[in-house]
């Protein structure tokens, strides 16, 4: 599977992918999901983020996942987005097992059968309230009446500590969404915008019935598209849905040229055909030149 990262559009201006959600849902069970998003990293980790990206099997995640942004009503405009800051970007390098012995109480009636923890304590609580006693007397009082007998049990918990190391990074677009019950005019709905910072660096603004935003010159500088598709024909039901979301290349260049930056794209794919799942993602740096 292969995803464009850069759209020429019929009027021979460049753009540049800055996220995607796309799925589709078979008639049968089968099901499919890539999603892509571009993070921007500082021009000096370059070299330790490619010698990540050769060496991890699992894909990174980020610390914070700030991706989101929650409305109660209000139509999004430059003026109320949120100002962002650098992240962390984890990936997983190595793990190492310790095994840990935990002591824990068991209880037995007289046939040898375990009693179940959950209705003891149960119990316990009940008759401590009842009985205006403490815990430890309200499950003395229980042992004797139910004929139980209390053992110490050890057992062995594997636990795996996770060894990463992290990148930091920057998200250059959110994922705005707001409600509808506040308000009847505005349905709910959601749609991605930049970060506050391209704005005001690059001087975008937004224009009257369009989410896209606009540079000084009255040219695009985004384009937000969506699409939905649905077919259901008795119990089987297929839908394709997908988000994406772009940026002006040139406007982009200039932007991560003078802040010391690259933009990278983390995909990830999710198949399912039946029973089996299948799980890859693919991690590549832009090169602009």
């Amino acid at each position: 599977v292969v995803v464009p990262l850069c759209w020429k559009d019929k009027n021979g201006e460049d753009w540049l992918l800055i996220r995607e959600i796309a799925t589709e849902t078979g008639s049968s069970d089968d099901f499919g999901r890539v999603e892509c998003e571009c993070l921007f990293a500082r021009a000096s980790d370059r070299n330790r983020l490619e010698g990540l990206i050769k060496s991890v099997t699992e894909m990174p995640w980020l610390s914070e996942n700030q991706r989101y942004y929650i409305f109660a009503g209000e139509v999004v405009n430059p003026n109320v987005i949120s100002r962002l800051s650098f992240e962390d970007l984890d990936f997983r390098v190595g793990e190492s097992k310790e095994y840990i012995e935990e002591e824990t109480l068991s209880f037995y009636r007289a046939d040898g059968s375990e009693y179940p923890k959950a209705d003891l304590w149960c119990k316990v609580i009940v008759k401590a309230s009842q009985s205006e006693c403490n815990t430890e007397t309200a499950l003395e009082q229980i042992l004797a009446e139910e004929q139980l007998d209390c053992k110490e049990v050890v057992s062995v918990r594997e636990v795996v500590n996770v060894t990463s190391e992290h990148v930091e990074v920057f998200n250059p677009a959110w994922q705005h969404c707001w409600e509808s019950y506040h308000s009847r005019v505005n349905p709910s709905c959601s749609v991605y915008f930049p970060a506050i910072e391209l704005v005001e660096e690059l001087q975008l603004s937004s224009r009257p019935q369009s989410y896209d935003l606009f540079c000084h010159e009255e040219r695009e500088a985004t384009k937000y598209f969506e699409y939905s598709n649905e077919q259901k024909s008795g119990r089987n039901q297929a839908s394709e849905n997908e988000t994406t979301y772009f940026f002006r290349q040139d406007l982009l260049r200039h932007y991560l040229a003078s802040n010391g930056l690259i933009a990278f794209w983390i995909t990830s794919f999710r198949f399912r055909k039946g029973e089996e799942w299948k799980d890859v993602f693919q991690i590549q740096i832009w090169d602009p030149e």
